[in-house]
């Protein structure tokens, strides 16, 4: 149990963080006007629900769970040895730990007291090229169009001459009438 309480306590402020970010992003949606800010609007109100009970289940639900979960575990684990009378086996020895490419990589940086600072200047390097390159082929964006719907929900487009050379709606929209 100790050990999901561990696991919950170290991991709060990373989790936290994440969601954090990712509402801070999403936050501005609930403040834009007119027709996109309706159509839109839904979006971040979701996200921020679905987010938060996500940070509840991480935080509180998972370690919970895991805790009962660990704790029958053992208590089966007792009882089966109790009734079966078997000892408890001999701890395996350790498998040997290889590293992978990254975390080569990370441990390179962690070790050498310069590479964590030659890292930083290339995440910065990196981010001022980005910037450059976008603003030297920024070719401009546009998310809605600037003009609002009619209030009739109509269209105001017209349709092709192709279409007038066919018999008319009404000929086909009701039956003729009897009097």
């Amino acid at each position: 149990m100790t050990a999901y309480a561990e696991a919950a306590r170290r991991m709060f402020w990373l989790i936290a963080s994440s969601t954090a970010t990712t509402l801070c992003a999403f936050l501005p949606m609930l403040f834009w006007p007119g027709m996109p800010g309706e159509f839109m609007g839904q979006l971040p109100v979701t996200l921020i629900f679905v987010l938060s009970a996500s940070l509840m289940v991480a935080l509180i639900y998972l370690p919970t769970i895991g805790g009962v979960a660990g704790r029958l575990a053992r208590l089966v684990g007792r009882a089966r040895m109790r009734l079966t009378g078997a000892q408890d086996p001999a701890p395996q020895p350790p498998r040997p730990y290889r590293r992978s490419a990254f975390g080569s990589v990370i441990r390179s940086m962690v070790m050498s007291p310069v590479n964590p600072f030659f890292a930083l200047a290339v995440a910065f390097l990196a981010i001022f090229v980005t910037v450059q390159v976008f603003q030297a082929h920024n070719n401009g964006v546009e998310f809605f169009v600037k003009t609002e719907p009619s209030p009739s929900g109509r269209s105001s487009m017209s349709a092709p001459a192709v279409i007038s050379a066919w018999p008319s709606a009404t000929a086909w929209s009701a039956p003729p009438s009897r009097r």
